[in-house]
């Protein structure tokens, strides 16, 4: 079964919303590439939804930490997948992630190269995210 998602025409021009329902819809799909766009609003989502988290848990559940938990459940396989397609839009293995096991030298070199932009061209990770008429295969392919 082939489940394709129909971007607008410049898939790399999607808004907040378009950036965080892809990544969402391909939270576990480590293939592929994602455009800068794609990747940031989505680390500005994780940012807006931790902070009300931290608000629900210190007015609602009285500092219980409840929301923070489910929050950081919930987003670790996005967050990872997204960054993994990141990396392969710069050209470089998903291994590259565990840079974070270097304290405070791995994230700053990860940052740098997730702001960078991404290869132009058809890379051996897929096709230009930016490029018009590209649409993110979902699911399984063919067979």
């Amino acid at each position: 079964m082939r489940i394709v998602w129909n971007p607008p025409p410049e898939s790399g021009q999607l808004g907040f919303v378009g950036s965080v329902c892809l990544t969402f819809s391909r939270y576990a799909d480590f293939r592929g590439r994602a455009s800068r766009r794609e990747y940031w609003y989505f680390v500005l989502f994780q940012f807006l939804l931790n902070v009300a988290s931290i608000i629900a848990d210190y007015s609602i559940l009285n500092d219980s930490n409840l929301g923070e938990a489910v929050f950081y459940i919930a987003m670790v396989l996005p967050s990872i997948t997204v960054t993994v397609r990141r990396l392969h839009d710069t050209e470089r293995s998903g291994w590259w992630l565990l840079l974070l096991a270097l304290p405070a030298i791995g994230f700053i070199v990860l940052m740098a190269w997730c702001a960078a932009p991404g290869q132009r061209r058809w890379n051996e990770y897929g096709p230009d995210p930016l490029a018009p008429g590209q649409s993110p295969q979902l699911g399984p392919g063919p067979g």
